[in-house]
């Protein structure tokens, strides 16, 4: 059977693998106490004291901190709260993700669990200006009267753009995003022809994909090679 030492040795290295860490702050009188998680979160030592309220201060975004205060304090009127921080570890920001309670039966002890979300929220950050990148080019290629079409291979699904469907005689909502939409807009003469310069690009004798087809509109009439175009 594990002893005490080994169970809290196993639990320091969970917390140290997941990036989270265990606190107890007192305000009377004040003092505070971290897990070992905790410490290494900060990159501080099993052995290092943990720091009270104002020295936590020092180590948060001067813009966060009347905003951790304002938690602490909804903690011990509520009882409980959650919310995100920033502070500086090694001069560089990090950002925190803590739940914290209060113990009904201590005199004025919050105890709370906190884990580094840098990561997660620097990947947030970075979708969020992909997205705002993918948008801005998508509405100069709009404006520009240009159509446009992408297509994933990993999951087969294909990007029109507005301005491409339109181009067909078609409303945004008319076309799904489909390969198989592509392969009915292609005329049945070219469809060959683009296939073999698509595999060219796939197995990389052609750097770019560049085929001239022709695309089927709305007023395509009859299949195959002998259907026709009206105006």
């Amino acid at each position: 059977m594990a002893t005490e030492s080994q169970i809290k040795i196993g639990l320091d290295r969970i917390e140290e693998l997941n990036r989270f860490g265990t606190f107890q702050l007192w305000l009377a009188p004040l003092r505070s106490v971290w897990s070992n998680g905790m410490k290494a979160i900060f990159g501080a030592k099993p052995s290092d004291k943990a720091p009270v309220v104002a020295d936590y201060y020092k180590l948060v975004l001067p813009k966060d901190v009347a905003y951790l205060r304002s938690q602490l304090a909804l903690c011990l009127r509520e009882g409980q709260t959650s919310f995100v921080h920033r502070v500086y570890i090694n001069e560089e920001l990090n950002y925190l993700e803590c739940h914290l309670w209060r113990e009904e039966d201590e005199n004025a002890c919050i105890k709370g669990i906190c884990r580094d979300v840098t990561s997660q929220k620097f990947l947030e950050e970075e979708n969020r200006n992909l997205k705002k990148s993918e948008e801005l080019w998508k509405a100069a290629l709009e404006n520009a009267e240009q159509g446009v079409w992408d297509w994933d291979v990993e999951h087969s699904t294909v990007f029109f753009s507005d301005m491409w469907k339109r181009m067909l005689g078609f409303e945004p909502d008319e076309i799904s995003n489909s390969f198989e939409e592509w392969e009915q807009r292609v005329h049945p003469d070219d469809l060959a022809g683009a296939y073999e310069n698509i595999q060219a690009h796939i197995e990389g004798r052609a750097e770019l994909y560049s085929y001239e087809q022709r695309l089927v509109t709305r007023h395509w009439q009859g299949g195959g090679t002998q259907g026709r175009w009206e105006p």
